[in-house]
């Protein structure tokens, strides 16, 4: 009753309760939409599985998903960002995202009002899957910035779908590597 998510079997009232719960490599499903941010701490690996007709949608004022660990996104479902200046994932430096699912979006964007990123990756990120769509003009879909030649973020397209109304949809920003393959 009333649980948000499960990991190995067992029901949380919210998503990050069930990411603290869940073993390294562990799986977090969402049963049901919910607003909530959800942060993935550092030597934490988690997938977490959005199934279809299910959204998160971020607290207000911050990001949807703060990545800090390892985190692959699954499922048909949405991650919904309607707050301005976040993101609906951000991948930290040290971390790693691996996107094989999912859409991932900011819904309320609006020129001027609220507008940033959908994804912002410091860390390494591979996008092999899902869609990320950005429904405004004002910022780009995919910031890929690095903070210095040491600490290089590595963004690699492979597949998935990504669709940009009239900006820039990749923006391979300061110490970024960015290689697409596909998609």
């Amino acid at each position: 009753k009333n649980m948000l998510a499960t990991t190995a079997g067992r029901g949380y009232k919210t998503v990050q309760e069930a990411v603290q719960a869940a073993q390294n490599g562990g799986i977090v499903q969402l049963l049901k939409s919910t607003s909530e941010s959800v942060e993935i701490p550092a030597g934490a690996s988690i997938t977490l599985d959005i199934p279809a007709g299910v959204t998160l949608t971020n607290a207000e004022g911050k990001h949807t998903i703060t990545n800090s660990g390892t985190l692959t996104l699954t499922g048909a479902g949405t991650v919904d960002n309607v707050s301005h200046g976040y993101g609906a994932l951000v991948n930290n430096f040290k971390a790693t995202a691996n996107i094989q699912g999912c859409t991932l979006t900011r819904s309320a964007e609006e020129k001027g009002i609220n507008s940033w990123y959908v994804i912002d990756n410091h860390g390494t990120m591979e996008i092999s899957g899902g869609k990320i769509v950005n429904t405004g003009s004002s910022s780009s879909l995919i910031r890929n910035i690095g903070n210095s030649s040491a600490e290089m973020a590595e963004l690699t397209i492979s597949g998935g779908e990504l669709e940009q109304m009239g900006f820039i949809a990749v923006k391979n920003d300061d110490y970024g590597s960015l290689k697409v393959t596909g998609g």
